[in-house]
């Protein structure tokens, strides 16, 4: 069922609840003042009969006639008994019915009131001169149940017509209210990936359509930006990956166009190692950014305590390059040791603090890298300085983007795989990164952690 249908149906049905619901409580309450009313002037009609007949008795020429019995009622009758319960006056002998005993058993200042087929009936005590009188009056009250019945055909119909016109009001109010969706819809569906600059209009009124298409344009930018970076990193990955098979090919086959020596073919084997490490060290790259990319992958989260782990990597980089300088500082020590953990994939953080510490000696002229630990308390910050070739404005704006390497870093080694890959793993981790930096005056990248909890 479409949406248009939900609110139309869902709509009426709510203001037929209503109105019917009202409609019970007119016909309720006007049944009930019929009923009163009716009663009270058939009381007032037998007590009249009453006082008649027993002025007549006693010869009396005065007696009461109320206003309110100017009106005849249908099939009136009237039963007056003595004390002892004995009839001694019925005004209409056509009008009766069997009287059951019970109908005169009450107490002085009660009174019954009951209906026999169409009769409305009413037994009380009535006291005349001193004495008391029992009195059981009955009609029908035809003017009033016609005028309740005509009262229940104009709810009934009225209802009925009232029910017709709110659906088709709110039929078209549905349709007036879901006309930005269908427009919404429509523009949508002429959104593909050749057009995604495509962005749907926004109204000037600040409703939930407006949010909605606000949101969605921000939802195609951040589409357009992944589709955009995917042609870039498929161009870029298959670019570095040609690079060094092509090197690989074209050695290997000019050194079997003729016999060489020993010696040149030990030149070409340790290139073509040099051009293999090369394609390893990408295909490691593009695997942990894969792996990075996995927000869900948090089985092999452990705590990490950070200064030993720089103090690791400090080690291991010196093993492999002697030239680097890595000098490692703290701003404060913790009392408590517990907030100098972070948590996370030991190989991931590992690999991030790496490639940051790495480039730092790599383009330094000096080989030296500054490392500052700041320990708050729900957070770790780490500076890695350098006084290298530094990073341009125009660089650093593209500078974690995958394969992207700066104009002056063309003549290092690199597959500008290193800081895209920190970047995912450091926020994957809920961390933050970014660097300053000026030409020939070097760089400093800041780290943020989350301590562990």
């Amino acid at each position: 069922m479409t949406i248009r249908n939900k609110l139309s149906f869902r709509f009426t049905f709510i203001v037929a609840g209503i109105l019917i619901l009202f409609s019970f409580a007119i016909y309720f309450f006007s049944e009930d003042y019929r009923h009163d009313e009716f009663i009270t002037r058939l009381k007032t009609h037998a007590e009249n009969s009453a006082l008649r007949f027993i002025a007549i008795q006693n010869n009396d020429n005065i007696y009461y006639i109320s206003d309110k019995d100017s009106v005849t009622i249908y099939k009136e009758n009237s039963l007056l008994f003595n004390k002892h319960k004995k009839l001694l006056f019925q005004s209409n002998p056509h009008n009766s019915f069997p009287i059951k005993k019970e109908w005169l058993e009450f107490e002085d200042e009660e009174e019954l009131q009951f209906s026999f087929e169409d009769f409305e009936i009413i037994s009380f005590i009535y006291k005349i001169n001193g004495e008391n009188y029992y009195i059981i009056a009955s009609g029908i009250d035809k003017y009033g149940l016609s005028k309740l019945k005509n009262l229940k055909l104009v709810l009934i119909f009225g209802n009925i017509i009232c029910i017709l016109i709110v659906f088709v009001l709110s039929r078209f109010y549905a349709t007036q209210i879901l006309k930005p969706i269908s427009r919404i819809i429509q523009k949508v569906d002429i959104i593909s990936e050749q057009n995604l600059h495509e962005r749907l209009k926004i109204d000037d009124n600040d409703d939930e359509l407006s949010k909605l298409s606000k949101t969605f344009n921000k939802m195609l930018e951040r589409i357009e930006d992944a589709f955009i970076m995917k042609r870039n990193f498929v161009s870029n990955a298959s670019h570095e990956l040609r690079t060094p098979l092509t090197a690989i090919t074209g050695q290997l086959e000019v050194t079997l166009l003729k016999q060489r020596s020993i010696d040149d073919y030990e030149k070409v084997i340790k290139s073509v190692l040099d051009d293999i490490k090369k394609l390893n060290q990408i295909c490691n790259g593009l695997l942990d950014l894969t792996y990075a990319n996995n927000k869900e992958d948090n089985l092999s989260n452990v705590k990490i305590r950070v200064d030993e782990l720089l103090w690791e990597i400090r080690n291991d980089l010196l093993k492999i390059h002697s030239e680097y300088q890595i000098e490692i500082d703290y701003l404060n020590m913790p009392d408590d040791e517990n907030i100098m953990f972070i948590k996370g994939n030991m190989h991931l953080i590992r690999t991030a603090l790496i490639n940051v510490i790495d480039n730092a000696c790599k383009y330094a002229p000096d080989k030296l890298a500054k490392i500052v630990l700041d320990f708050k308390s729900d957070r770790i910050k780490i500076q890695v300085k350098d006084n290298g070739i530094g990073i341009s404005e125009e660089d650093l704006k593209k500078i974690f983007t995958p394969f992207y390497r700066g104009i002056n870093a063309k003549g290092f080694k690199g597959s500008g795989l290193g800081l895209a890959l920190c970047k995912r793993i450091i926020e994957k981790y809920n961390g933050k990164i970014f660097l300053t930096s000026q030409l020939n005056k070097g760089t400093t990248v800041f780290i943020e952690f989350p301590v562990a909890v």
